[in-house]
């Protein structure tokens, strides 16, 4: 697998199309690997969509891989998730002060970079 993160802000669901005409799929499998975490960060892909939803069931985070939310290496912004308006149930990420990585909830109608991961 290999990660490419683009810079063109789309909502949620034009960033998952856009991702699968490349034969991939928003970024899931490579976030729970710490030393791709750090590729993101030091590449400087500001915050971006990644694969990562509760939009199934609210409160149930599942991977674009069908993974559920398990242990991982990115851990949510503080007081996050919070679902907002009840509308949230997309997740996107961003450095913090630089040297990790964290989650946030947003609506996925909300225009962001996305991540995507593709098969090599």
């Amino acid at each position: 697998m290999f990660y490419k993160c683009f810079l063109n802000e789309s909502d949620y669901q034009t960033a998952d199309t856009n991702c699968q005409n490349y034969h991939g799929r928003l970024a899931a499998a490579t976030l729970r690997d710490p030393l791709v975490v750090k590729d993101i960060i030091d590449s400087k892909c500001p915050t971006s969509w990644i694969g990562f939803t509760d939009i199934e069931v609210e409160g149930k985070w599942k991977w674009s891989d069908g993974r559920l939310m398990d242990s991982t290496t990115i851990e949510w912004r503080t007081d996050q998730p919070d679902n907002y308006q009840g509308k949230e149930h997309c997740a996107e990420i961003s450095s913090s002060s630089g040297d990790k990585l964290v989650l946030n909830d947003n609506f996925c109608t909300t225009k962001r970079n996305y991540i995507c991961e593709i098969a090599i």
